[in-house]
């Protein structure tokens, strides 16, 4: 979880640009503790500072006294102000205020949320929290490692010294399971380094400069962030100041199929300053994590497969006969094949979700990546054709995309635990005919009472079926770091066909999951907003004549509708003056058009801009309509209104 300036941010006096000087003698003469005021212009934003000290010096200079006092406060303060986001984390923040020019130091930071002033970091307070911070994360080496360092600083310290004690420390480096290597502030690494690190970079490093050695192994931004960070810790004059760097640099890479944890240790700093890097291989470490990942996953995916049986062998029965028979089926339409492309992304993202719902992780992910491959398509349709597409589909084995969920769920409850369950099996036309028979022989209340019943037994409970989704709701919560309060599901019971909404059921999974990563705050932005650190999701079902409203509200941070209009002309739904001309509420219902998100890069949750277009299309199929409402920091109510099966047809009451 990034961890912000948030919680460093104080509160200080704010005096208007034309308040007089003796108005922040005043100030300062009844509050000792205070070390500085901030300006704000007639505008209410902050034009500059007034820092304890320096406001004596000015006014203890020859008439300092008699020329500032009575004069605007603006003669005084500091102009040179750094304005930075509450939303900066430590590491940006940090980088940020170290930089800053010599004349331009002072002790104050202004804050700012949303372009409005809140309050301000001291640095002091900020060094000190950085301090403690690295303090905790220091751990002990054990002895050998102890000696092992001690070693090669010796051998740094004393490297003139003759050749023979520098080839002896080598040799203790050599048998360390550690590489050690080290540099001054050109970054050229010492011909003293354990031979660990020849290993790790599968080359020799003497002499190369650090900053290169690394690019391979680093991203774009985590390589600028390290060499401008190594800039700015050798530039330090003060040894303290220096160490709060260190907390910058990159602590982990990847090399090869390994794993690689590095610390930093200043071992030299008044005259030549060297810094130590300490690489040791985690990759056993990060193995062993995997392995208990995949077997807690392993174990939520046999409870889920005993709770939901049957609707696992639905999933893998309908995704199978997908593949097989239907994906092809709607590559015989007369239309673009870019729109069959759109269709089966559709498909395949719903199916994504129904099967991440039911715990089947590696199937969802064979599934996104499936995913990944038909978004390029849609993204480049040049030279795609039917017979092509045809031929992609024919690659396709989804047996194979299942295969490892299905073993784990084999292995544990026995090969044939799929294929049959504790229920009764009842031909469909025999319960129509039944509720004939029930209508021709009844009327009124007998009537009623006899059907309710009937679709008790026959049809599931919409309420019940929704409430199954709240562990799924748990379970992502966590992932995103966010706590989320259990819900329950209110208002009338309504049972209906599952096999004529199994498309709703399918693709309903979008929208909480749409809840649970856009909506809900994470526990301290929640905090700083005044609410409760544990979100709340609703759903309410009312019942009416011949149709039924479901209603799934949050408490989460909203839909901001100017953010939507300007991702909407960026991406092409709306022109400028198109978007100009809707309402607030047409502009929050694009959410639901194709291709839609907020998100700037595809994950395994979102971004793909389907899921709630889906959902809508599986509604507006059963002849329903859905529609959203926000409030901004308040919350988001989707509302759903469907056919009520249970009042129609044959099972009219």
């Amino acid at each position: 979880m990034k961890e912000t300036i948030a919680s460093l941010v104080e509160t200080v006096r704010v005096f208007s640009i034309k308040e007089p000087g003796n108005a922040i003698h005043q100030h300062f003469e009844d509050n000792p503790a205070s070390n500085g005021i901030v300006v704000m212009d007639n505008d209410g934003v902050p034009a500059g500072l007034v820092m304890r000290t320096h406001f004596y010096q000015m006014i203890g200079t020859q008439f300092g006294f008699s020329i500032y006092m009575n004069r605007p406060v603006e003669l005084l303060m500091k102009r040179q102000i750094l304005c930075l986001d509450i939303e900066l984390d430590l590491a940006q923040f940090g980088f940020q205020t170290m930089n800053r020019q010599e004349d331009d130091v002072y002790d104050y930071v202004l804050i700012m949320k949303q372009g409005i002033f809140c309050g301000i970091v001291s640095i002091s307070n900020f060094l000190m929290t950085m301090s403690e911070m690295k303090q905790r994360q220091i751990e002990l080496l054990n002895s050998q490692q102890k000696i092992l360092e001690q070693a090669h600083i010796q051998e740094q310290a004393l490297r003139r010294e003759i050749e023979i004690k520098n080839r002896s420390i080598k040799k203790l480096l050599d048998n360390a399971d550690q590489g050690f290597l080290s540099f001054q502030q050109d970054l050229r690494i010492y011909e003293e380094y354990s031979s660990v690190c020849d290993d790790i970079f599968d080359r020799k490093i003497a002499h190369l400069n650090f900053g290169c050695l690394m690019e391979p192994f680093l991203d774009e931004k985590q390589h600028g962030l390290l060499i401008n960070t190594l800039k700015s810790l050798f530039r330090q004059k003060n040894k303290a100041r220096a160490k709060v760097f260190l907390s910058l640099l990159p602590s982990e890479f990847r090399a090869g199929n390994r794993y690689i944890n590095i610390r930093y240790k200043i071992i030299a700093f008044e005259e030549n300053r060297i810094l130590m890097v300490i690489l040791t291989d985690i990759t056993d470490k990060k193995a062993l994590e995997k392995k208990q990942d995949q077997e807690k996953n392993n174990i939520k995916l046999v409870l889920s497969a005993i709770q939901s049986r049957a609707e696992i062998r639905d999933a893998v029965a309908d995704a199978r006969r997908f593949f097989s028979r239907e994906a092809a089926g709607l590559l015989g339409q007369d239309r673009p094949v870019q729109e069959m492309v759109k269709d089966l992304f559709r498909e395949v993202h719903t199916m994504k979700g129904d099967f991440a719902l039911r715990q089947m992780h590696d199937t969802a992910l064979n599934l996104h990546s499936l995913e990944d491959r038909l978004s390029v398509m849609m993204e480049f349709p040049e030279g795609r054709s039917v017979n092509r597409l045809k031929a992609f589909l024919e690659t396709i084995c989804f047996d194979r995309m299942v295969k490892k969920d299905l073993d784990v769920i084999h292995d544990f409850m026995g090969a044939t635990f799929l294929e049959s369950d504790n229920r009764i099996n009842i031909n469909a036309h025999r319960i129509e005919a039944l509720v004939d028979a029930v209508a021709n022989r009844f009327s009124g209340e007998d009537r009623q009472f006899l059907v309710h019943h009937i679709n008790e037994l026959t049809w599931p409970s919409l309420n019940g079926i929704l409430t199954g989704y709240n562990d799924y709701i748990q379970i992502l919560a966590l992932k995103l770091g966010k706590s989320i309060g259990g819900f329950t599901v209110t208002g009338d019971n309504v049972y209906i066909d599952r096999s004529r909404y199994a498309g709703f059921l399918k693709t309903i999974i979008h929208m909480f999951r749409n809840i649970v990563d856009h909506g809900i705050e994470k526990p301290e932005d929640r905090s700083e907003k005044g609410k409760d650190e544990t979100g709340r999701i609703q759903c309410e079902i009312l019942k009416q004549d011949t149709c039924f409203t479901l209603t799934i509200s949050d408490d989460g941070k909203g839909i901001d509708p100017d953010q939507i209009a300007r991702i909407a002309v960026e991406k092409g739904i709306y022109s400028t003056a198109r978007v100009s001309a809707l309402s607030r509420s047409e502009i929050i219902n694009t959410i639901f058009m194709d291709s839609f998100s907020t998100k700037q890069q595809v994950n395994m949750l979102s971004g793909r801009g389907v899921g709630l277009a889906a959902l809508r299309g599986e509604i507006e199929a059963l002849g329903g309509s859905i529609k959203v409402d926000a409030v901004t920091d308040y919350g988001t109510c989707f509302t759903i209104v469907l056919p009520d099966t249970a009042t129609k047809n044959s099972r009219q009451d």
